[in-house]
């Protein structure tokens, strides 16, 4: 049997990668492309030219975005690409180091996702699976101080609940919504309440 990807066979997940470093592109082009379900489709050195892709062709299921690009930022194109009614690609970003600036700052976006390079190819590739099925992955960051930026950055007085700060500290984990609620032991509908009720207070 032919082990070339196949839409029939797999669900293939339509990637771009964004960032100005040809090697980088390059590299992760190479290692990520290995993967059965991984079709990349763009390989981009700009925001801008992230935009334009996506725009008139509508093929990016996921833009793997390196966070400091040299004119318009990863945060930028995440904060866009949840805004406009026309994009349905998922945005993940990529850094060189972890911050708390940087993770408050993926957060406003609303990023899906938060990755360090440093990271092996098989974690980043499950983190952009993860996302693909509706995951939001922060590289591991736990639940609770993901809650301590939601509570800083609200108007409100926001209270997490158990149950909540269960389900944020899985979707950081990159559980889908059905996983959640075999872990939890909940109905997938009020695991989707949960996580409707966390973008609500900031867009998680």
């Amino acid at each position: 049997m032919s082990l070339q990807k196949s839409h029939e066979v797999f669900k293939i997940i339509r990637l771009m990668i964004v960032d100005e470093d040809p090697i980088v592109r390059s590299a992760l082009k190479l290692h990520l492309s290995q993967a059965q379900d991984v079709e990349i489709v763009a390989n981009v050195p700009s925001v801008e030219e992230a935009t334009r892709r996506i725009l008139s062709r509508g093929d990016v299921d996921i833009a793997l975005v390196d966070v400091k690009m040299p004119r318009k930022t990863g945060l930028q194109l995440a904060a866009w690409a949840e805004s406009n009614p026309r994009c349905q690609t998922r945005v993940m970003l990529m850094a060189a180091s972890d911050s708390d600036e940087l993770i408050e700052g993926a957060l406003e976006s609303s990023a899906r996702g938060l990755i360090l390079k440093s990271v092996s190819l098989s974690a980043m590739h499950e983190t952009i699976r993860a996302v693909y099925h509706d995951g939001i992955v922060f590289n591991g960051i736990p639940g609770s101080r993901l809650a301590k930026f939601i509570r800083s950055k609200t108007s409100l007085k926001v209270n997490l609940s158990r149950r909540e700060l269960e389900v944020l500290n899985l979707l950081c984990k990159g559980y889908s919504n059905a996983l959640i609620a075999r872990t939890i032991h909940l109905s997938e509908s009020r695991v989707k309440a949960h996580v409707s009720s966390l973008r609500l207070i900031h867009g998680v």
